[in-house]
């Protein structure tokens, strides 16, 4: 990050780096504006950004003493900061490049609890938790050891809860615009440790036990005539699984089942976990059987990450699936054709549940 002087730095008198000091009474002051500012997600500068405004609350609640006219005392509530960025719209993943490629925040565990779907549709777009820096008294743009400022705040633990474009005909450029919350703002520079980062060991092992893995995660066996695979459609399952077994290969399923228009078709996308061997699925073999939906004698092939779409009499009942307003999945078995490091293995009679999109 860069560096930032303070009031009584001797380099108020460069005039370079202070174009908007003024003396007063023998008092140097210093005014800020926005041409002469930056903006830094993590560390880095994003260069087409073009507004950025937040608001922090901190409400206070009166508490009285009997027959007290006055408030006796002010306690304070919870803190709240929001707010706002635009960005020019240059290419539609700006934003994501830049956060794919910084640091986490200084505030952000991985132990904090958070909803994976299985469903790869059902993924936030913006989840990642990043550091806002904003430099007041911008000096220089290249190089990082000439960046210098006169002073500078951070907003920690940012997520992106809104995105908004608007397009106009009065030919002004487009803008990306962006909502935000926040955990805190800090005064002053804030740099990324591990040390910052990551819990003492202690509470790592307590989290770990009670969060990461599930109790019934060490009873979970692995397939046998998978030999060191290990094949399931919970995410927690495998994850434990694969957590405490670092040599066992994981595989998650991820059944749909979706309408177009007037066809219904059906998909499993495969993600690996601890890939170390070479692994091919070749086949899967589909065989819906759901008595509390009447539906069965469905049965048919499909390749990982390609769609089936059914027809005729299997179309008419996946239709009356979709029909039914409180059915959320339909269960099946499945059996599995594949080589792992090439040798042949294969699974037969999984339960899974293939979920309505």
């Amino acid at each position: 990050m860069p560096s930032y002087y303070t009031y009584n730095s001797s380099n108020l008198n460069d005039r370079n780096k202070y174009v908007s000091t003024v003396n007063h009474n023998n008092v140097t002051k210093r005014y800020f504006s926005s041409i002469d500012a930056a903006v830094y997600f993590g560390s880095t500068a994003v260069e087409e950004i073009v507004a950025i405004d937040f608001t922090l609350q901190e409400p206070k609640i009166p508490i009285y003493g009997y027959n007290s006219f006055y408030p006796n005392k002010l306690i304070s509530g919870r803190r709240t900061i929001t707010g706002t960025f635009a960005i020019n719209f240059t290419k539609t993943n700006y934003l994501i490049d830049i956060l794919n490629s910084i640091e986490d925040s200084v505030m952000y565990s991985e132990l904090e609890a958070s909803y994976t779907s299985r469903c790869p549709d059902n993924v936030s777009l913006f989840n990642k938790e990043f550091d806002i820096t904003i430099g007041y008294g911008y000096s220089k743009w290249k190089g990082e050891t000439d960046k210098e400022y006169g002073t500078m705040q951070s907003l920690l633990g940012v997520r992106i809860v809104e995105y908004r474009q608007a397009l106009d005909t009065e030919g002004n450029p487009i803008l990306d615009m962006y909502s935000f919350i926040a955990k805190d703002l800090k005064i002053g520079d804030v740099t990324v440790t591990e040390e910052d980062r990551i819990p003492p060991a202690e509470a790592v092992e307590v989290e770990k036990s009670s969060e990461e893995i599930p109790e019934e995660a060490e009873q979970i066996e692995i397939t046998p005539e998978f030999g060191n695979t290990y094949i399931d459609d919970e995410r927690n399952n495998v994850n434990a699984i694969c957590a405490n077994n670092p040599d066992v290969l994981g595989i998650l399923l991820s059944p749909s089942i979706y309408k177009d228009g007037s066809l219904y078709s059906s998909i499993i996308n495969i993600e690996y976990i601890n890939k170390k061997a070479e692994c091919v699925i070749k086949s899967i073999k589909v065989n819906f059987e759901d008595n509390d939906l009447d539906i069965r004698g469905i049965s048919h092939e499909m390749t990982p990450d390609k769609k089936f779409t059914y027809n005729g009499a299997s179309r008419q009942q996946i239709r009356k699936f979709f029909e039914d307003g409180d059915a959320k999945v339909l269960k099946a078995t499945i059996d599995i054709k594949m080589t792992v490091n090439g040798v042949d293995k294969e699974l037969t009679s999984y339960q899974t549940e293939f979920f309505k999109k």
